[in-house]
């Protein structure tokens, strides 16, 4: 068969195209592949850091009262309010600021007494209770505000707590160290893996603030001897990070 000089480049021109595109529909496949793996398979190290900076407070926080009885509401009532007034009283003779005391709760209920002969319940008199929340800036006062209160008649000791006034440069130290914690280890990882690290790629604080823990004194005061010793000792400002590391 003789083909037609003139016809030749076309010729040519039409098998180069038909393999061209057999090329690319063979690799796409691949190329497509390649893609999803390396989206799938991030090189990436995650870790997390965490930072602990133990501290002396430097504020407490008191839950503290009076509980009275009575034979009428009335009765109940009157006896409380009048320790209540002594207690303020004492506060502010002490140098507390009038903000920094405040009414926590305040309850008038009857007392009962359960008669099995009858089985009905027999009304025996009634409960006052008036509990303040005190913060005191000045800690080393904390047993002294104890002492104020028995010495006015009051009995109730809730809860004590500790912190501080203002945590700021602290939680920035634990932050610090956090982060400090979480670049160690990738370093670690990185390197018993055999890779070098690039830079931080995500970085998130992941801190969530403790609860301080209360020290639970809820009990008649009536036979708490004077001068309260109050042990203080440190409490912990804790922070964490989150970070990702590229290698």
């Amino acid at each position: 068969m003789r083909v037609d000089n003139n016809k030749l480049p076309v010729i040519c021109g039409l098998f180069l195209l038909v393999a061209l595109a057999l090329v690319i529909l063979v690799a796409q496949p691949g190329i497509a592949k390649t893609r999803t793996a390396s989206a799938e398979d991030p090189r990436e190290i995650h870790v997390t850091g965490e930072g602990i900076v133990s501290v002396k407070p430097d504020i407490a926080y008191l839950s503290l009262g009076v509980e009275s009885k009575g034979a009428t509401a009335k009765e109940a009532q009157q006896s409380n309010n009048r320790i209540a007034t002594k207690l303020i009283e004492a506060l502010k003779a002490m140098g507390i600021a009038e903000a920094d005391f405040a009414t926590q709760n305040l309850q008038l209920y009857p007392e009962t007494r359960y008669d099995s002969k009858t089985n009905q319940s027999i009304l025996i008199g009634y409960r006052s209770s008036h509990i303040l929340r005190v913060t005191v800036r000045d800690i080393d006062q904390t047993g002294a505000v104890i002492d104020a209160l028995t010495n006015v008649g009051g009995n109730v000791v809730q809860n004590i707590s500790f912190g501080l006034a203002d945590d700021t440069s602290v939680r920035d130290q634990a932050i610090e160290k956090a982060v400090q914690d979480a670049t160690h280890k990738a370093e670690i990882l990185a390197r018993a893996s055999g890779v070098k690290l690039t830079g931080v790629m995500l970085i998130s604080d992941n801190t969530v603030t403790p609860v301080q823990p209360l020290q639970n004194y809820r009990k008649e005061m009536a036979s708490v001897a004077a001068d309260a010793q109050i042990a203080v000792g440190s409490i912990d400002v804790q922070a964490a990070v989150q970070m990702v590391f590229g290698f």
